[in-house]
């Protein structure tokens, strides 16, 4: 006797078996019927409970409901005092306790009773196919003796075959290695030749970016906060929105719509007027504005971005990073000489020209503080081991600001764009 899905013949290896192991099969089979029985009998039971249940309440319903009616019998009688929240209430009541029974009475009731009677037809055909169930017991029970003894005759193929796979796998671990040792070889030198083409790439940068900022005398990059910020800045450092999930922050961009999570915007020696305005026109309850300068070094010290116009502009992110991050990239902010109508060398040409600084900016970076109003410096006047002074200029525009009502440079070479404000 042998079913499609076992690899044995299942008499046979039962009639095999010592008395004792077939006994204890025997036994397991049984055990296994009176489990399956035992839940059958569990599933029909609770299906009559539920329904049972069901039942009660409608009984418990009408009860309460009868309680209701007397309330309201009462006070038609004056016999309790009618307010219109007790009249709301009792309502109420009277709703829930309808709804509540018309419901088991038209559903749940009904859908008590087709279960049961699904449970019913579930379990006679349960029982019609219990003998096949106490086969598939029985082959179940008599793998583990086919396995076992399926075990030793493969044992025997695998002794005999062990010692070829061992040489072989000698032979190949030694040839394995030898490539392995002249792959390891030609990583390193190939690691370590991108290693220095790297780090004299970035000495190339950092130089270059030097030069360029001590030929335009750029003074320091800005960066513009509520004053209510500045004590977490001068303890933490200046940190991107992601780096400030677990610090207490007054966020002047709920959204950051730029989506530069991981940056901190700044701009070169004057700040982005035209966001700054925006910004104390739309934030009107911020009791004073802190700009931070911070010192020229991180030009070239830090991981920057450097973005002709405001990031948040059409078209900034269909560049690559790298453009971004380019000596040309920062040339370019202060390129365009049509644009450039009689300001300094060190503004960028586009007043919203950004500089975007990974992650954070130390505290060390930071040279000093401008406020707008004489009192806003008494107020800083705590923070030990910094310069605070009143500079009203940064807080107004640029002397080119008419110009830039019509204009915002693009990333994007065409002329055509040049004149479009995003």
């Amino acid at each position: 006797m042998q079913t499609r899905e076992t690899p044995f013949n299942v008499q046979e290896l039962f009639d095999s078996l010592t008395p004792h192991e077939q006994n204890e099969i025997n036994r397991s089979i049984a055990e296994n019927a009176l489990r399956r029985e035992e839940a059958r009998y569990d599933r029909l039971q609770n299906a009559e409970v539920a329904r049972n249940k069901l039942v009660q309440e409608i009984d418990h319903i009408e009860y309460e409901t009868a309680e209701n009616d007397d309330w309201f019998i009462a006070a038609k009688e004056h016999r309790v005092e009618v307010t219109s929240d007790a009249l709301k209430t009792h309502r109420r009541k009277a709703e829930v306790f309808y709804s509540r029974k018309k419901a088991i009475i038209d559903r749940l009731l009904p859908e008590s009773e087709s279960n049961i009677k699904a449970v019913v037809t579930q379990i006679e055909s349960e029982e019609g196919q219990e003998s096949l169930c106490k086969m598939k017991d029985m082959e179940r029970l008599l793998l583990p003796f086919y396995e076992k003894r399926e075990h030793a005759r493969r044992q025997v193929i695998v002794a005999q075959t062990k010692e070829r796979m061992r040489q072989r796998e000698e032979e190949e671990a030694r040839r394995q290695q030898g490539y392995e040792a002249l792959l390891n070889r030609l990583r390193e030198e190939e690691f370590e030749r991108r290693k220095n083409l790297a780090e004299e790439k970035r000495k190339k940068r950092v130089e270059a970016i030097r030069e360029k900022v001590e030929a335009r005398q750029i003074p320091y990059l800005v960066h513009f906060t509520p004053l209510a910020n500045v004590e977490s800045v001068l303890e933490f450092g200046l940190m991107s929105r992601n780096a400030l999930n677990n610090h207490r922050y007054v966020f002047t961009d709920e959204y950051r719509s730029d989506g530069w999570l991981d940056w901190i915007s700044s701009s070169v020696s004057f700040p982005n007027y035209k966001m700054f305005y925006a910004k104390k026109n739309s934030l009107k309850d911020i009791d004073g504005w802190a700009v931070l300068l911070i010192k020229r070094d991180v030009l070239w010290e830090l991981d920057c971005k450097f973005i002709l116009t405001n990031a948040a502009s059409y078209g900034i992110r269909m560049f690559q990073d790298e453009k971004w991050s380019s000596v040309d990239a920062f040339e370019e902010m202060f390129n365009h000489a049509e644009h450039r109508n009689g300001i300094p060398e060190y503004f960028t040409t586009d007043p919203q020209a950004e500089v975007m600084i990974k992650k954070e900016i130390p505290r060390s970076y930071i040279g000093m503080i401008a406020v707008e109003r004489p009192h806003d410096v008494d107020r800083l006047n705590g923070f030990a081991g910094i310069k605070v002074e009143v500079v009203p200029k940064l807080f107004s525009w640029r002397s080119d600001f008419e110009h830039w009502r019509k204009f915002r440079l693009s990333p994007f070479s065409s002329d055509k764009m040049q004149g479009v404000d995003f």
